[in-house]
């Protein structure tokens, strides 16, 4: 029997929100969502992040002692296109997948290849991310605005990226 890494994979797109770049705060409350439970859900939830890695889904990036700081969420449908490139899917399987995704109007990007897919680094401090939530577009600041003087109700209001 194999290692299913489902919940640890679904848990990543829940906490996704447009940008595709995950950062891990803390791993318990990760491997609790993606349902581990116990003294060894964490090293559970570590095996499956890196069995997702290894199958080209993700790209994790380290920062200092935490081997996992960063999850780069890989676009799936090119994940799949190059899958299909390769020769590494069942016969018929790429027909259905590809009939699918007209049937629901996805379009299949070009493949991604893998070896060339880097994690970008987090943005530097106050750099402003658009990302759009139920239609309408929010700033999203990464670290708080800095006020120079003037009365509290002069700053802005702002979403930090670890509130969403």
């Amino acid at each position: 029997m194999g290692i299913n890494p489902g919940g640890a994979y679904l848990d990543l797109w829940c906490r996704d929100f447009g940008q595709s770049l995950i950062e891990i705060r803390d791993e318990e409350d990760h491997a609790y969502a993606a349902g581990y439970r116990g003294q060894r859900g964490v090293r559970t939830w570590r095996d499956h992040m890196k069995k997702i890695e290894s199958l080209h889904f993700i790209k994790i990036e380290a920062k200092g002692s935490r081997a996992f700081a960063y999850v780069l969420l890989l676009d799936p449908l090119a994940v799949a296109r190059w899958y299909n490139d390769q020769n590494k899917t069942p016969p018929g399987w790429w027909r259905a997948f590809s009939d699918r995704a007209r049937e629901i109007g996805a379009t299949i990007p070009p493949a991604l290849d893998p070896a060339t897919t880097s994690t970008p680094t987090r943005p530097k401090p106050n750099t402003v991310e658009i990302g759009a939530s139920h239609g309408l577009l929010l700033p999203w600041v990464f670290l708080g605005p800095k006020l120079h003087g003037g009365h509290d109700s002069h700053a802005t209001g702002t979403m930090h990226a670890a509130a969403r």
